[in-house]
């Protein structure tokens, strides 16, 4: 916490709080009072002018809030990869999803992959973790085996099939099938990775998925 003495610029300890300077880009957010009384944010300028004695400056920390999804990779014994077709696009994607509160990843995928296709799978390896160009948004993307349970189709997926590579669907989502090719391409290494290109809401809405 930075405080105003007689001009002097101070510091408190704390877990929430660290030393901030006027125009740091990482200072989201401050709340600067006259002890007990309230006032607005007004632009801020130098510490002399803006600081008398007795206003106090507090730096509060915001966190980026991310949105985390999993998807797994399933392979057939003749190297196919398994896709949901979705019941609310007519697209084409890996089976999986958003995770949920305090759920690990590994376990979300498998959670995904039995709600979507029936089918219990166990988690064979990380192969990818991607962000997407100015979002916050990370993706974790496994390779997973089949373990039990049979294809059944599901709320969220009309048709469930296995594809060859060479000839998955045109409707396929494309960040997804990007996931799928550097897995091929390295299946022994770990891509980390940010995706670029429009999302799949905004090829939609200008048709071209």
């Amino acid at each position: 916490m930075l405080f105003s003495r007689g001009g002097r610029i101070g510091k408190t300890e704390g877990d929430q709080f660290h030393l901030a300077v006027l125009g740091l880009s990482e200072m989201e957010a401050l709340s600067w009072r006259f002890p007990g009384v309230p006032i607005p944010h007004p632009p801020l300028t130098t510490v002399s002018t803006i600081f008398p004695r007795g206003i106090m400056l507090y730096h509060v920390s915001m966190k980026a809030q991310f949105t985390i999804g999993v998807f797994g990779m399933v392979f057939d014994e003749n190297n196919r990869i398994l896709l949901c077709h979705r019941r609310d696009h007519d697209l084409w994607n890996l089976p999986g999803g958003a995770l949920e509160e305090a759920e690990a990843p590994w376990d979300g995928v498998k959670r995904e992959v039995k709600e979507e296709t029936g089918l219990e799978a166990d988690v064979s390896k990380l192969v990818g973790v991607y962000s997407k160009e100015g979002k916050n948004d990370i993706v974790f993307s496994f390779v997973c085996e089949i373990v039990g349970g049979e294809i059944v189709l599901s709320d969220e997926a009309d048709k469930i099939e296995y594809f060859d590579i060479a000839t998955l669907p045109s409707n396929t989502v494309p960040k997804q099938v990007e996931r799928i090719k550097d897995f091929l391409t390295n299946p022994d290494a770990l891509t980390l990775k940010v995706q670029t290109g429009k999302s799949t809401t905004e090829l939609l809405k200008e048709g071209k998925l």
